[in-house]
């Protein structure tokens, strides 16, 4: 019984493993070769707002960033002590918290540093 349910686990992570090298190889050929800069975009929600910051960090420590370079959080409707918790959460860990009216702004700047990153090359 145990050695089914471990040679189970066992074949489940090899398809797992298998699948994200086939989709590797796959976006080798779609790709022109060149590195894109990725951002994820997620709107926090009071209540929810840390453990939405904690699901994004712990996606892009996994991914890499093939997953986003920056995660961009909207704070719109957050209480203090949720925004200070995020706040002291997002330091340092390429996590930009900003209210929903500077969004434009921000995704400008990035625009404008990517642009001169291309410029330059």
């Amino acid at each position: 019984m145990v050695k089914g349910i471990l040679i189970s686990c066992v074949f489940l992570l090899a398809v797992a493993g298998i699948c994200e090298v086939i989709h590797l190889i796959r976006l080798y050929f779609v790709s022109d070769g060149k590195k894109m800069p990725t951002y994820s975009l997620v709107f926090l929600r009071q209540g929810r707002a840390i453990n939405q910051l904690r699901y994004e960090y712990e996606q892009r420590l996994w991914q890499g960033g093939t997953y986003a370079e920056t995660v961009i959080a909207v704070d719109k409707e957050l209480d203090e002590d949720e925004r200070k918790l995020c706040y002291e959460f997002a330091r340092k860990k390429d996590i930009i918290i900003a209210p929903a009216e500077m969004l434009g702004r921000i995704l400008d700047t990035l625009y404008s540093n990517e642009e001169k990153k291309v410029d330059s090359e």
